[in-house]
């Protein structure tokens, strides 16, 4: 599970860090809780074998809260994606509308 995150994390550096100050409260915020709940999920298992039972469950409850917070604010996001991508139209962008109506 550790592995994943690093990808993860190796994935969207560039995206995230390149443009750190740019970025809207929802991307951070998204961004922390995201990263928050995988590292529950690295650890939740983790407990679990090692007999910490009580633990396990409490990580448990808290990861479907953040999970909750990433859905959240990947939702609150999506009106800030839209308005960026409706400004691509006139420009040069790989992929036309008609590409995905045809």
């Amino acid at each position: 599970m550790i592995i994943p995150m690093v990808v993860m994390q190796f994935g969207i550096f560039l995206d995230y860090w390149g443009d750190f100050s740019d970025n809207a409260w929802a991307v951070h915020v998204h961004y922390w809780t995201g990263s928050a709940w995988y590292l529950f999920l690295v650890i939740q298992p983790y407990y679990a074998s090692h007999g910490q039972l009580n633990r396990h469950r409490t990580v448990g409850i808290i990861g479907f809260f953040l999970a909750g917070a990433v859905c959240f604010t990947a939702l609150s996001s999506l009106h800030r994606d839209i308005v960026s991508a409706a400004s691509l139209v006139d420009k040069e962008i790989p992929f036309k509308p008609s590409f995905f109506m045809e």
